[in-house]
């Protein structure tokens, strides 16, 4: 029996996620938008390219939410896009009101769901997921670590005119300007980044990769969409297909680095069941105080949050 995702929003990000989670048949996809038509047409858009490509997934597109019941996946893209100059502080008490509602109405829905969440500032609203599902922690995720990373990735890539397969990086903290990208841990096939470039060209891709989000959002005047979709679709299939694979997520510390009731970017091993457990890694004390800083830049918006439901 194919697993059920639902894909609650119907935007550039939506259709992105819906499109990439098709085109791996990682399931059958409920695409639902506040407005039906929309999500009808871009789920009769991905649906029409399955003979060209090749896929059998089904794609469904619905203005009525009772269509997610009993989702093994639901991914949450719904809200208002950061644009260009705002911060996303400016933008958690818009999406605050969104998302806690239907995090409540979706969890009745699919009890036993899997909530991964895209919608920004990310780890302020997975908190709120978290709290309004009364979901157990590792059922709620946020998507941010795998698309930093790769962001990371593809700069070193750039760089360094080395195949973008070798490279991999990563990156812990925040989905925003707190983001902690770590050198150390990144490598191109097995050699450390400290091998291969020059301090000063290091410090450059950490804080490119810092603003990429912003980057896209004053080119295109909108998030980024088709590497969003794309690192969704990753967690998904990790999921899905059990492979407990580590990568960097927004979870739920209760302890881990010295964080305590927050969500924010670390690695963990990710299984059938979610988060199976969190990596706690072996930081310096300079990477330890970064990230402790984008905690409490984190536990600010979380607090507005908090307050605007």
């Amino acid at each position: 029996m194919r697993a059920k995702i639902s894909v609650i929003g119907a935007g550039n990000v939506g259709k992105e996620v819906a499109l990439w989670c098709a085109l791996k048949e990682l399931g059958d996809i409920v695409l639902w938008n506040r407005t039906a038509e929309t999500a009808i047409g871009n789920a009769l858009d991905i649906m029409e390219t399955g003979p060209i490509v090749g896929f059998d997934a089904k794609v469904i597109g619905t203005g009525d939410l009772n269509e997610t019941k009993k989702s093994d996946i639901i991914v949450l893209t719904a809200g208002m896009p950061r644009k260009p100059g705002q911060t996303r502080e400016q933008l958690v008490e818009i999406n605050s009101a969104i998302v806690y509602p239907l995090i409540k109405k979706l969890a009745k829905l699919s009890p036993k769901s899997i909530i991964i969440i895209i919608t920004n500032p990310l780890d302020a609203m997975a908190y709120l997921a978290y709290k309004a599902s009364k979901f157990s922690r590792n059922k709620i995720i946020g998507m941010a670590g795998v698309l930093d990373s790769s962001r990371f990735s593809a700069f070193v890539s750039k760089e360094l005119k080395v195949s973008i397969k070798d490279t991999e990086s990563l990156t812990l903290g925040s989905h925003g300007e707190e983001m902690v990208p770590l050198p150390r841990f990144s490598t191109v096939n097995s050699i450390p980044l400290s091998d291969l470039l020059k301090k000063d060209k290091i410090k450059a891709i950490v804080e490119h990769t810092k603003k990429a989000g912003e980057e896209i959002i004053r080119l295109l005047g909108t998030n980024a969409s088709i590497s969003t979709g794309a690192a969704a679709s990753r967690l998904i299939e990790t999921i899905l297909h059990d492979e407990r694979e580590i990568l960097p997520c927004s979870v739920y510390l209760d302890g881990e680095y010295g964080i305590h009731d927050l969500f924010i970017g670390v690695p963990v091993i990710l299984g059938a069941s979610g988060v199976e457990k969190i990596v706690e890694l072996k930081l310096n004390d300079s990477e330890l105080k970064d990230l402790h800083r984008a905690a409490e830049s984190i536990r600010k918006i979380t607090a507005i949050a908090k307050k605007a439901v």
